[in-house]
């Protein structure tokens, strides 16, 4: 699951029970990972605070900054690379 955590994104009730069921799904399967966090602003990092601290920090430990104004772009393009390799 790619998650796109924005402000907008992380607000909705339908994509928290969403993260949740995939959480689930990758700790029943062994660990595999199925979760793909994709930052478009910074809200995952500071703002966020959802009732379920361990999702939070699933989804932080695992983002990735993908953003056109990405002040690095050497930064950009191996956060894009390993967006395309997953």
């Amino acid at each position: 699951m790619i998650l796109i955590c924005s402000r907008a994104s992380l607000t909705r009730i339908g994509v928290m029970n969403e993260l949740e069921e995939t959480l689930i799904r990758e700790g029943r399967d062994g660990g595999n990972a199925y979760l793909i966090p994709v930052r478009l602003d910074d809200f995952v990092l500071g703002e966020w605070n959802p009732e379920r601290l361990d999702l939070a920090q699933a989804v932080r430990t695992a983002s990735l900054r993908i953003s056109k104004e990405h002040a690095d772009e050497a930064k950009f393009d191996a956060e894009l690379a390993k967006l395309i390799r997953v």
